[in-house]
Formats: C-alpha cells, sequence, structure tokens
C-alpha cells in the first residue's frame, strides 16, 4: 500500500505555517525576560513543544488529506457447472460406472484447476444451485439461465472461463446460443450422455382443459412421438383407476413420425380426478419411461337449477328451454309469471322473458333476486314496458321513440373477449332472420359487455344487441339482456344451415355459464392449484375477512395438509401486507387433502379442499445427449469441447489460453487528517506537557 499526503492548498503555504509556528515559540520563549532564569536547554525543550503544537494546528488549516492507495491483484475465477438433471443418468447403460468415473475425472480436474486458479463450483436443473451435488435427481434443465446467473453473480469479477458438464439437453428456457452476446469469457464444454438415436415411442404431449363439469364429455388431445420405428403398429390408451376408457391404434409413418390422436373422456366423477395415458411399448425400445403420462383434471359439479318466468306463451320460450336442457347441468323450470307461486330463491338464475309488462310487474320478485344475489337474464321485446325496466336501474336504459320497433340482424362485437365464439357462429349471424328491437337510443353501464351488436340493413352499428355484466346493485350478481325477440328463428336457421341446433345452443349456454358462474363468499379462503408438477413447490395463498368483509390479517392460520399414505404435515401462514401465503416446496407425486383454520375475534372459521402432485416426465421425453449444441457454444465463445476423459488436459488449456489472466485492480482513497484522532490527542499532549514542566520548573 502507498501512502501520500496532498493538500488542498499551494504547498508554499507550508513554509508561512513554519515561519509562523516558529516565530510564536521564538516570541514567547526567548523574548520574554521571565524564561532568563531558566537553563537554556529547559527553554528549548518548551518552546520545541510550543513550536509543534502550533506546526500541527496550522498545517490542519491547509486541508491536508492522506491518499492511499492499494493494489491488489485477482486471479482468474473458473466456474464449474455441472448438469444435475435426470437426463443424464435416464441415458446412461452402466449408470453406477459411468458417473463414478465422470465424477472421479471431474474431482480431479477442479483439484489441478484450483492450483493455479480460484475455483467456484456450481450444479444445476432449472436453476442453479451453490452446491455440487450429483443425485441426478432434477426435473428439467435450463442451460440459458445458468449462463444469465454466473454473468450476474460474477458481475465485475474476472471470469477466467466456464466449465460446462452437461448432455445438451435443455427443455426450459430458450436456446443457450441466443444468450452468448453477453459472454465476455470462453465456455469450455464437456459432453456427457449418450447421441445414439434408439427406437423410441413417446406420448410427448397431451393438451387438455384442467377444469371439465361433470357428466360432460371433455377432448383430450395426445402427441405421439416415435422414432426409427417406421411401418409399425402402435395403440395409444386413456385409463382411470385401472379401467380403460378409450383406445386408438395407428400405424407409424415414417422414422421420425407425429401423431394426434382426440380422446371424448366423459367425467363422471366430481373432483380432482387422475388419468393414464399409455402407448404400446414396442420391442428395441430402451426408453420406456416416456411411454406414459400421468394428467389430471379438476371436475367440477355444477348443476344449476334455471327458471325462465315468460310473460305469455312464446316460441322464444321454446327455444330458450330446448337449448338450456342440452346442458346436463342444468335444470329448467317455465312458468308464466301470473301463475308463478315459488320461492325465486330455490333456483340459480331467473330468465325474464319480455318482463316487466304492462299486465305483469314483476318489480317485487326482482328484488327478491337481487336480495339473495342470484343472476337474472332478460328477454326483451314488444311485450315489455321499457319504462319499468329502466327504472330497475339494472344497467340498460332504452328511450324508445314513439313505442316503435325495428328489424335488425346481430354481428359478434370484435372487442368481446370473455369467452370464445366460434367462427361458425359468425357465419350463422349473417344469413339468420332479423330480430324485433325496440326504436331508440340505449344507454349502457360502465359494467356491461356487449356480445352481440346491431346490424341494420348491412349497416353496423353500436347499439348492443345481446350484453351481460356483473349488477351494479350486488358484487355477486350478474345481470345480462337480449334486446329483442324472435330468437326463435335463428335456432331454427342454424338447423337449416347445419343440419343441428349445436352452434346456437353452445353460444346461449356460453352465456347463462357466464351468468351462473359462482362467486365465493366465505370469509376465509384458502387457494391453491388443484394440479401440480412434482417438480414446482405447492404454493398456499389465504384471505381472512372480518363481519363486515374487510381484508385482515390479525390472526394466525394454520394448514394440515395428509398425503396419500396417510400422513400429516402440519404448517403455519406468514403474514404479507393483508392476506396470507404458505410454500411447502416440492411435494412428491401423488393426490393430498388439506384443511386450514383460523379465528377471528372469538369465532372460529376453516376451510378444506385437496390437490394433486402429478408426474413431470419432461427429462424422459428426449435422452439423445446434443454435443453439437455443446460444441457450437464453445466455438463461439472461445473455448473448447471436451470429453469426460479429457478432463485431465483441461488444467493445460486454461493455463494456455492467453486471455485467462490475473488482472490487478487499484483501489484509492482519500482521508482528511482532522477525521484523525490521535492527531488531536498528539497536539493536546505537546501542550499539556509544555503547561507541566512550565508549571514544574516554576515558570507560572
Amino acid at each position: 500500500m502507498n501512502n501520500t499526503i496532498i493538500f488542498e492548498y499551494s504547498k508554499w503555504l507550508i513554509l508561512l505555517c513554519i515561519v509562523i509556528a516558529f516565530g510564536y515559540a521564538f516570541l514567547l520563549y526567548f523574548r520574554d525576560k521571565k524564561f532568563a532564569e531558566l537553563k537554556k536547554s529547559k527553554v528549548y525543550l518548551l518552546a520545541a513543544f510550543r513550536f509543534l503544537s502550533s506546526l500541527i494546528i496550522s498545517l490542519l488549516l491547509l486541508s491536508p488529506l492522506l491518499k492511499s492507495i492499494e493494489r491488489t491483484v485477482q486471479k482468474p475465477v473458473v466456474v464449474f457447472a455441472v448438469d444435475n438433471s435426470e437426463s443424464l443418468f435416464l441415458s446412461c447403460d452402466n449408470k453406477d460406472d459411468e458417473f463414478n468415473l465422470m465424477q472421479e475425472n471431474l474431482q480431479n480436474a477442479i483439484n489441478q484447476v484450483s492450483n493455479t486458479f480460484d475455483v467456484e463450483t456450481f450444479s444445476f436443473g432449472a436453476y442453479l444451485s451453490d452446491t455440487l451435488f450429483y443425485d441426478f435427481s432434477k426435473k428439467q434443465t435450463d442451460i440459458s439461465n445458468v449462463i444469465t446467473e454466473i454473468n450476474s453473480r460474477f458481475y465485475n469479477k474476472n471470469i477466467g472461463a466456464v466449465i460446462l458438464i452437461t448432455d445438451g439437453i435443455y427443455n426450459k428456457g430458450s436456446n443457450p446460443l441466443f444468450n452468448l452476446k453477453n459472454v465476455m469469457y470462453p465456455i469450455y464444454t464437456v459432453g456427457v450422455g449418450d447421441t445414439t438415436v434408439y427406437k423410441d415411442l413417446i406420448v410427448q404431449d397431451v393438451e387438455y382443459n384442467e377444469i371439465a363439469f361433470l357428466n360432460n364429455r371433455f377432448p383430450l388431445v395426445v402427441s405421439v412421438f416415435s422414432k426409427k420405428l417406421n411401418n409399425q403398429n402402435a395403440s395409444c390408451n386413456v385409463y382411470q383407476n385401472g379401467k380403460l376408457l378409450a383406445s386408438q391404434t395407428f400405424t407409424i409413418g415414417s422414422d421420425n413420425f407425429l401423431q394426434k390422436l382426440t380422446f371424448d373422456i366423459d367425467a363422471t366423477k366430481a373432483g380432482v380426478q387422475q388419468y393414464l395415458i399409455t402407448v404400446t411399448k414396442i420391442a428395441g425400445e430402451r426408453n420406456t419411461i416416456n411411454n406414459s403420462k400421468i394428467i389430471a383434471i379438476n371436475v367440477i359439479e355444477n348443476r344449476q337449477k334455471i327458471l325462465i318466468l315468460a310473460n305469455s306463451p312464446h316460441p322464444d320460450v321454446a327455444a330458450i328451454f330446448n337449448s338450456l336442457k342440452t346442458n346436463v347441468n342444468f335444470d329448467i323450470e317455465v312458468a308464466m309469471a301470473n301463475r308463478f307461486t315459488g320461492n325465486v330463491t330455490d333456483y340459480s338464475l331467473v330468465i325474464f322473458y319480455q318482463l316487466p309488462s304492462l299486465k305483469n310487474s314483476v318489480k317485487d320478485i326482482v328484488n327478491q333476486v337481487i336480495a339473495a344475489e342470484l343472476p337474472m337474464f332478460f328477454v326483451v321485446g314488444s311485450q315489455t314496458n321499457n319504462v319499468e325496466l329502466n327504472d330497475l336501474n339494472l344497467g340498460l336504459n332504452i328511450a324508445q321513440y314513439n313505442n316503435s320497433y325495428d328489424d335488425v340482424n346481430a354481428y359478434i362485437n370484435p372487442n368481446f373477449v370473455d369467452f370464445e365464439v366460434s367462427d361458425k357462429l359468425s357465419s350463422l349471424l349473417q344469413s339468420s332472420p332479423p330480430m324485433i328491437v325496440p326504436f331508440g337510443n340505449y344507454t349502457l353501464s360502465g359494467q356491461m359487455k356487449e356480445i352481440l351488436l346491431q346490424k341494420v340493413k348491412n349497416i353496423k352499428t353500436a347499439k348492443p344487441l345481446i350484453v351481460f355484466s356483473s349488477s351494479e346493485i350486488s358484487t355477486n350478481s350478474n345481470i345480462g339482456f337480449i334486446i329483442g325477440e324472435n330468437i326463435w328463428r335463428t335456432r331454427m336457421h342454424c338447423f337449416t344451415q347445419f343440419g343441428d341446433f349445436e352452434v346456437f345452443d353452445e353460444f346461449f349456454n356460453q352465456i347463462i355459464q357466464a351468468l351462473v358462474l359462482k362467486t365465493d363468499k366465505n370469509r376465509f379462503t384458502v387457494k391453491v392449484d388443484k394440479i401440480i408438477p412434482e417438480n414446482q413447490d405447492v404454493l398456499f395463498k389465504a384471505e381472512v375477512y372480518d363481519k363486515i368483509y374487510q381484508l385482515t390479517n390479525s390472526a394466525n392460520v394454520s394448514l394440515s395438509f395428509t398425503d396419500s399414505l396417510g400422513n400429516i404435515l402440519e404448517y403455519d401462514f406468514k403474514k404479507t401486507q393483508s392476506s396470507y401465503v404458505l410454500n411447502i416446496g416440492v411435494l412428491p407425486q401423488g393426490k393430498y387433502t388439506y384443511f386450514a383454520s383460523t379465528e377471528v375475534a372469538g369465532e372460529k372459521l376453516t376451510t378444506s379442499g385437496s390437490f394433486v402432485v402429478v408426474n413431470s416426465d419432461i427429462e424422459a421425453l428426449n435422452l439423445v445427449a446434443d454435443h453439437n449444441l455443446l460444441y457450437k457454444i464453445s466455438e463461439n465463445t472461445g473455448g473448447r469441447f471436451l470429453y469426460p476423459h479429457n478432463l485431465d488436459s483441461l488444467h493445460t488449456f486454461l493455463q494456455t489460453n492467453p486471455n485467462i489472466i490475473s488482472v490487478s485492480y487499484e483501489k484509492q482513497e482519500l482521508d482528511e487528517f482532522v477525521k484523525f484522532k490521535w492527531i488531536f490527542f498528539l497536539i493536546i499532549s505537546l501542550l499539556s506537557l509544555e503547561w507541566f514542566l512550565r508549571k514544574f520548573w516554576g515558570s507560572y
């Protein structure tokens, strides 16, 4: 370390400080006669103390600084990153011998390199781990993330090289070649695994909705990929609890062949249901782990009771009834308004057909529905009393001109995105007979969403035809409107055009399904994904509401869950700003049930549920090592591609690389002398000693 004293003012002022200090000491001790009796040696000593203390004080007025320069030499850092994913282990025949040899060679290489360089070791799967571990259990591989993490962790450090030991197979993240632009160091890749392509039949992917409705059919689209099995026959099967639900056979058409198979499965039981999809195990297959895949689907029991309350008989009422009864989750009842004696709270949805009318005011019934926070659906027609409908303040206001009506067609609102509308519906609407709608102006609340708009004589208008929204009256009640009658004609035209009512019925059921969607009103809710891959953390979120439905997190929330073997584990949630969170990490494959509880103002609240952890066999889908990718990574960064048996040469390669050198860093610091406490004590000591000697020698 080099230290230098610098001054903020001219160094010539130092001479002035010396002159002032000397003059002050001289005048004090050599011009004052009271020191004449002292020996000259004593006077000189006292003058020296005064000179030094005065000089130090005057020099401090020049703001001196101590400049320290420290030079350090940083050896290059060599980073070893070892792939710890399942694919390495699965691709080897003689696993124990191969990996024992690889680990031995790797450890020897690390020991050699550490004699010359600073060494950091990591293992990785989907993420980079700080420990060098060999259990080959990671369910995903993200090589691109490894490069990003190393760049981040060793930012502004002297990275000499990165040694990447992997099979080159990645199934998460982007192609690592696209992530090399910020790499300023060579990457030496060590290719492990088998590059031979063997016969393989793979359940590559299963496309499905994670939610299905009880007693409905749902599709499974299975993608089967095969290698080197041209002209072979194979079959794909779907099982539940060991029972075969569906099967299809097919012939493989080439050595690299992809077949998509669609299965329609009946949802016969509510709850989270697991299904096993398998393909034939063909002779000569080396990897049979990827011949099957387990999925889970949350089957919801969503049976709804719907009341169609009509002003009078009309073909539209029959069309609505026949359309809704195609949904096995709906129980439909039709009643005339003047004869209805039931309780509207017994229903999940009330459809008011051309109500309120001049003959039948349904204000009391509407108020009962609103009080019960039930969804409503209104069909407006020539019998509707629009004045009374407007007075209900439900989000739609119709200003009708002279009680007149207009014939309009429909077109789909291009900005509607709440659910997908089929292309066939658009074709149907283009040629459907017109509907009768009130002629006038329409005003919608900001919550209303327009599904269909009016088209008058092929001119598209912005006037609504079918709308729905969350009501402004109650946050838990949905409201919808069809502003027109004679929808039965559209349903009949659907049969004429397509040979069935499916397109119309599907669309109408979508609207009703959106309206009857239930909102959870519980004061204590716990949310967790119903289906969780086994390589993903299980994350719970909880919310607690007080009696006026305001969020609170003053209470403690506990959770216990039971695995498929009956083991019970207990946890406590962590509080966040207004709710709770609990991460219990990765769980093994299986079905789990949970029970959560809390206590708010002396009231105990509980909730329960279940979830399924499904297998994640993505590492087994492809076991063909990609050494070509590793070669390109090394080539693009100035490194080398090696095999495990070449690791003993790694140290030599690193030493002979002219770009891997030590770096000298210079650290400079400036400190003000006035901050040094020892200078203060030195001045005090000089003045105190001077005063003591003067007193001792009798000068005062």
